[in-house]
């Protein structure tokens, strides 16, 4: 969604509500796999304009389902984000060619840029998403997981499988020990 930046007067500010479908949304998330949305997308922004800057504050909502990664239990999850971001016009942003080093404060982190007259949100709100979904999800802190032998949930019930790591390669030295001096 592309906002003209002429249709805010300096000095005011633009309520904008967004909606993407569940598969419009989805499309932005296909690189990160392991999730995808199952509802629809809605943000709700305030663009705010003085002279040049444009000041963007809003939320968005959505259900997230993933994969717990160490049981494989799918999981869900409700989003409710805000965010808050300043624009400026890109030759603003750019640092003097006389200074060697840029020092970025915490306001700065919050600043992006825009080219010509439009903002295009989109990609502020693919950002925002993709910053807040948990990229290995647990289902809960004590997750157990399953088991490397047999795959069964330990969380469920104990499989009763012995699970003391013993790696082949080292074999021939384990032989050595057990054998008197």
């Amino acid at each position: 969604m592309k906002v003209h930046l002429n249709s805010i007067p300096t000095g005011s500010h633009l309520e904008v509500d967004l909606s993407l479908t569940r598969d419009e949304a989805n499309m932005m998330l296909e690189e990160v796999g392991g999730c995808e949305l199952l509802s629809d997308l809605e943000a709700r922004a305030r663009l705010e304009r003085e002279g040049t800057r444009v000041t963007l504050a809003g939320e968005l909502s959505a259900v997230v389902a993933a994969s717990c990664r160490r049981c494989l239990k799918d999981l869900e999850t409700n989003l409710d984000v805000d965010f808050r971001t300043t624009f400026l016009p890109l030759p603003e942003l750019l640092p003097e060619e006389d200074e060697e080093e840029l020092e970025l404060t915490s306001e700065d982190v919050e600043l992006s840029h825009y080219e010509g007259d439009e903002l295009d949100l989109i990609p502020l709100i693919r950002e925002t998403l993709l910053l807040e979904i948990d990229p290995s999800p647990l289902c809960n802190e004590n997750c157990k997981g399953l088991c490397s032998k047999c795959g069964d949930d330990l969380n469920q019930r104990e499989c009763g499988c012995d699970r003391a790591s013993y790696d082949l390669r080292w074999s021939a030295l384990q032989d050595l020990k057990k054998k008197p001096n």
